[in-house]
């Protein structure tokens, strides 16, 4: 990625940085005048097309103020301390009011006698408004912390040193690398998936909510963290370019992945600039204004904030898709000397390990019907668990098969229809179609909502999300082990025939929203020729189209008429009719 204008980074050296602030007086308000010059020079020079040179310039600037601190309180004693950058500072990912992560590496009889030079040097920090995070150990304490605390583990993975003894830093680093630390690579990853697995659990396990965590949510800034750490760990990685290099991803891949990163990262740098906060949360109340700052305009159809929202959605799908494909090839590089378990599906597909894969030979240019193939073989081979990452890569990479004669073909048509009829894992293919972008190049309308955001308060997700979850809910009414829920609507819902035809109008009731038309009318008439289109029959399919007309009735009913008016019941059942 270029600079725009290289010479405005050009005084951000750090060794530069301290001089500047050597040739004042030693003083709080001359350190804070500095912070705030420097600082507001950074933040109007803020652009998405350089903010990895942005965020290392911060790294830089705050280098430069806890190396002159550290040599003004440790001076005497600069041999017998280490200050270290870790965490994210340690990554130079340094955002305006991210926190200044630090060890405190001191000798192991020297704790005592660095206390009082320890907190002035804290002190002094906060008083100039470096938020501190800091730890104080010995290089035994490190890493007896570090073999107990995956947390701690990771942290030190990434020590970058900044003051003191360099052998003492030299001496930690080797113990690091060494797997001093007692933590296997197996147990690494294995304890990084258990780690992302119970964080995105807090964010209802989707990246589609409407007011995100852009650091910690599924897709966020997390996610690539552990692609790296992981990556880190168990290949020596320095950094995720390096990933294209060892053949882990294509060319493509990386880019994608960048990409998302920098747009994420622009938004968390505006987020803090904005609400002069570590704030990571892109809450309703700062979304326009962002929209406005990354220069997206209202059209006739769709606001600006929400094509900003939308370009979110597809960089947490890109994060979220790519760290599982990297996560599992981390996996299968861990395991590849063990003899792998293989069983034989059909003539293109096997199962390695739990994981369905294309056979050697096939490819999906040859069958593109086996794009829509895998998906149905998840709902009748229980034992399948995910789809192998080289596998994944084909796919998408493969997406674009996926046009009109690929629509119009009878084969995909059956293939779509029996993952809807399937007794098992309706919802749950439906949502790996949609991450894998297959469900929205199948049906080109569903892709048109995919990420689309509804800017009000009412809806709690994006509306491929909320569609998705609206099939989601009917499936648990149809699923016996789900009676306990709803008993009375279960039993209805299991005596209908053909159950996917409220799956399909699930899927169609919100797909024209955005056109500036009635929605449920445009996608009434979306839906009977989609269902016509795939020989059902003339009366199931203006019954899908009915739902999808009318979905909306019972809403209007329950929320803004007098239902204890026998009138509005009377004319509502009439309206329903069976």
């Amino acid at each position: 990625m270029s600079i725009e204008n290289p010479e405005k980074y050009k005084e951000f050296k750090t060794e530069t940085l301290i001089n500047t602030l050597n040739s004042h007086p030693f003083t709080v308000k001359n350190y804070k005048k500095f912070i705030k010059e420097k600082s507001d020079f950074l933040d109007t020079s803020f652009s998405i097309h350089h903010i990895s040179h942005l965020l290392l310039a911060r790294s830089k600037l705050n280098d430069s103020i806890v190396i002159s601190a550290a040599e003004i309180f440790f001076k005497q004693n600069q041999e017998s301390i280490n200050v270290i950058a870790v965490g994210g500072y340690g990554r130079n990912e340094l955002h305006p009011y991210s926190d200044t992560d630090l060890l405190l590496l001191i000798e192991k009889n020297e704790k005592k006698s660095f206390q009082d030079s320890l907190a002035k040097f804290l002190t002094f920090l906060w008083d100039i408004g470096i938020q501190v995070g800091h730890s104080t150990r010995t290089l035994q304490e490190c890493l007896k912390e570090g073999s107990k605390d995956l947390t701690v583990a990771t942290s030190l993975m990434e020590a970058r040193y900044l003051y003191g003894s360099i052998t003492t830093y030299q001496t930690l680093e080797k113990e690091i690398t060494g797997n001093k630390l007692l933590w296997s690579n197996t147990q690494f990853l294995e304890g990084k998936k258990n780690e992302q697995l119970s964080r995105h659990s807090q964010f209802n396990n989707t990246a589609y909510n409407l007011e995100p965590n852009i650091k910690s949510g599924p897709g966020g800034l997390r996610d690539i963290h552990s692609i790296f750490w992981v990556g880190k760990k168990i290949l020596g990685i320095q950094q995720l370019q390096e990933l294209n290099g060892l053949g882990i991803i294509s060319n493509q891949q990386l880019s994608m992945l960048i990409h998302a990163r920098d747009f994420l990262f622009s938004i968390r740098y505006a987020l803090h600039a904005l609400t002069q906060r570590k704030e990571d949360r892109l809450l309703f109340d700062y979304q326009r204004t962002l929209a406005k700052q990354f220069d997206y305009h209202d059209e006739q159809h769709l606001l600006g904030v929400e094509q900003f929202m939308q370009d979110y959605y597809k960089s947490a799908k890109t994060i979220g898709r790519l760290n599982e494909i990297i996560l599992q090839i981390y996996t299968q590089k861990l395991f590849q000397s063990k003899k792998s378990k293989i069983k034989t599906l059909n003539h293109s597909f096997q199962i390695r390990d739990n994981l369905v894969e294309l056979r050697k030979g096939i490819q999906f240019k040859d069958n593109p019907s086996l794009l829509l193939e895998i998906f149905l073989l998840f709902q009748k081979h229980k034992d399948i668990q995910g789809i192998g990452s080289k596998t994944i890569s084909m796919i998408t990479e493969n997406l674009h098969l996926i046009d009109d004669s690929f629509r119009e073909n009878t084969e995909n048509k059956k293939l779509f229809l029996d993952i809807l009829k399937a007794p098992e894992g309706v919802t749950h293919e439906l949502k790996r179609m949609n991450l894998y972008g297959v469900l929205g190049l199948y049906i080109p309308a569903f892709g048109k909502i995919e990420g689309r955001m509804q800017y009000d308060l009412f809806h709690a997700f994006t509306i491929d999300e909320h569609t998705l979850l609206v099939v989601s809910n009917l499936r648990r009414l149809a699923l016996k082990r789900f009676d306990h829920e709803y008993m009375e609507y279960s039993k209805k819902m299991q005596l209908i025939a053909t159950p996917e035809i409220l799956y399909i109008a699930g899927l169609f009731h919100d797909i024209a929203k955005g056109r500036n038309e009635d929605h449920s009318k445009l996608g009434s008439l979306e839906a009977e020729s989609f269902c016509l289109d795939h020989g059902m029959s003339k009366y199931e399919s203006k019954l899908v189209s009915w739902l999808v007309k009318n979905h909306l009735i019972l809403s209007l009913t329950a929320q803004r008429k007098d239902i204890n008016d026998p009138n509005v019941i009377r004319s509502f059942a009439i309206k329903v009719g069976d």
